[in-house]
């Protein structure tokens, strides 16, 4: 697999993984969300580890890149906005991290 499909196979996956935690959060399935928040470390770590390889790619591959990176950028946001209008973004994060010691009012919407 050269560079560019190893970005896409990874940034799709990303993408695939938004979706699905959009419907574990919108159906207030916590553990799925958690699951699928432990399976995304793989696809981004390598991204990380990758991004300079954007410079040897041509630039239809880059604009190609951008824009599925744009996508998954705007689902991500989406996701953020479900999250903290609906689950009570902060509480869920601290109870993450285990942390129980200053919950905020969650109407349970």
């Amino acid at each position: 697999m050269n560079e560019f499909d190893a970005l896409m196979h990874h940034l799709m996956t990303l993408e695939t993984l938004t979706e699905q935690k959009i419907d574990a959060a919108t159906s207030r399935d916590t553990n799925r969300l958690v699951q699928l928040l432990q399976e995304e470390l793989d696809p981004l770590n390598y991204i990380n580890q990758h991004l300079l390889d954007l410079a040897i790619l041509s630039q239809a591959q880059r604009q190609i890149i951008g824009q599925h990176a744009m996508r998954w950028q705007e689902r991500t946001q989406f996701l953020h906005d479900v999250l903290q209008t609906q689950l009570g973004y902060c509480d869920f994060v601290r109870m993450l991290m285990g942390d129980t010691r200053a919950q905020a009012l969650n109407m349970d919407l």
